[in-house]
């Protein structure tokens, strides 16, 4: 049986052939358009997948490299700022060491002290730098300053308030990096190690631990002193005396003089005085009475007995066959044992909790070392000694602080770089994949164009035969 085309038979034909070529000429002008091969999953379906797969690695790639061009400028910030004040704390060493030149007058040192005490207040604005909304060196509470000023026992103290943890950004799968350093490992210590004295009244550490922050001090007083009545000799009314324990008094008739221990050689006025002062070598002194003297030789033995007070405390009596006596301040919670065995004079004894005091108490304290009126220079010299200590230590501290935010800040511009060039070449795969030849599209172009006219013209010349021509 001959089976004939039918009109119908060849229109559908005609124009099945019309639909395909008309669908690859639009299709390749799609890509010329768009510059992509991949328009839609139906058009490749395991390229889809490929490029959608690069391109979620692409998006995790452009999230860490957000997150690191986001803090970069607060690193910057961070490292400016340690910077300014590492010059500062220079300055302030030079002033220290300065001040404590024989040649430098009362007024000199009080100059010195008020330049220092600028430097702390300068310094408390770093420590409470902010980049925008946030404060630097809160550790992760951002959103109040980190230090304050408070007051206690008649003198102004600094207190941390943030805490000790790092905020961090993620870097990569598992990688991630602190961006920032808590104020108490760079303007403070927070690791208390031992408590050391200025070495002035003879004052030492009990056999117990003790425990505390910052500084602290204890007030030494004279109350009474016995054994100054012999040869005619007696303690002069309203002397401030300040030995405590006991010293050798020696009154050379020969020479007209008089020594305490070790202290320097006192030649005794004619007439003899009421009052004169007398001075041993550790600073102590008391003042006797001269006027009952008759002339002769005195060796005597003067005991001091006093009381003591931690850091404006009520006074209690001094024990100085205590080797072991606890005093803690209530308002601080500083708790020291005390060893008063070798206690010497009365005084102000400053005393420091190593590794857990910070930069501005310390500055605050030098300058009031030095604005003080009623010690000399060498108490001067034992109490800024003890904070000066301090202040080399704070600024290594804040030096080491200073390095670690150099190091991850060029660990982050490393970061930087490589995660660009990895977004870089992410896009580059995936172009291959989705991108289009436009060389190749083209010629694609041209020829679903020729096909298309090809299949029109062959359509027009079939739909014009009639059924005639298939009649035989």
């Amino acid at each position: 049986m001959t089976i004939r085309p039918t009109q119908r038979s060849n229109f559908d034909q005609v124009a099945a052939g019309i639909r395909r070529n008309l669908i690859s000429l639009v299709r390749a002008q799609e890509q010329i358009a768009t510059g992509k091969r991949i328009l839609r999953p139906s058009d490749d379906g395991i390229g889809t997948a490929i490029s959608m797969s690069l391109s979620r690695q692409k998006a995790g790639v452009e999230a860490h490299l957000t997150s690191v061009e986001s803090v970069q400028p607060v690193l910057a910030t961070s490292t400016l700022q340690l910077e300014e004040a590492s010059s500062l704390l220079t300055e302030s060493r030079a002033l220290a060491l300065q001040a404590l030149n024989g040649t430098q007058s009362p007024s000199d040192r009080r100059s010195i002290a008020d330049q220092i005490d600028q430097i702390a207040s300068n310094l408390l604005e770093i420590a409470n730098a902010q980049f925008g909304d946030h404060y630097l060196f809160g550790g992760t509470e951002t959103g109040h300053p980190p230090y304050s000023e408070l007051d206690g026992s008649g003198s102004q103290f600094v207190d941390y308030e943030g805490d000790s943890l790092q905020k961090r950004i993620r870097i990569g799968k598992g990688t991630f990096v602190d961006i920032n350093l808590p104020g108490n490992q760079v303007f403070s210590g927070d690791q208390y190690r031992s408590t050391d004295y200025a070495g002035i009244t003879g004052i030492a550490n009990g056999t117990d631990s003790n425990s505390g922050s910052g500084y602290t001090s204890l007030e030494l007083r004279t109350d009474s002193v016995a054994g100054a009545a012999v040869g005619g000799l007696a303690l002069a009314v309203g002397g401030d005396n300040t030995i405590l324990g006991d010293h050798v008094l020696e009154v050379d008739a020969a020479n007209r003089t008089v020594k305490l221990g070790n202290g320097n050689v006192v030649g005794i006025p004619t007439p003899a005085p009421a009052s004169l002062e007398v001075t041993d070598e550790d600073g102590s002194s008391v003042f006797i009475d001269f006027s009952g003297w008759g002339g002769a030789f005195v060796t005597t033995t003067l005991t001091g007995e006093g009381s003591i007070s931690l850091n404006g405390e009520p006074f209690v009596a001094l024990d100085r066959t205590d080797t072991n006596f606890q005093m803690q301040d209530p308002k601080t919670g500083n708790l020291v044992h005390l060893d008063g065995t070798g206690v010497t004079r009365a005084g102000t004894e400053p005393v420091a909790f190593n590794g857990a005091v910070n930069l501005f108490d310390t500055l605050r304290g030098i300058a009031a070392d030095l604005r003080s009126e009623d010690s000399d220079l060498e108490d001067d010299r034992k109490r800024v000694s003890l904070r000066f200590d301090e202040l080399v230590e704070g600024q290594e501290r804040l030096l080491t602080g200073l390095g670690k935010l150099g190091s991850r800040h060029e660990r982050l511009n490393t970061t930087e770089v490589r995660l660009r060039d990895l977004s870089t070449e992410l896009e580059g795969l995936r172009s291959n994949v989705v991108d289009v030849d436009i060389a190749t599209a083209a010629l694609e172009l041209q020829e679903a164009e020729l096909s298309l006219q090809l299949t029109q013209s062959t359509g027009a010349r079939l739909m014009q035969q009639s059924l005639l021509n298939y009649l035989g």
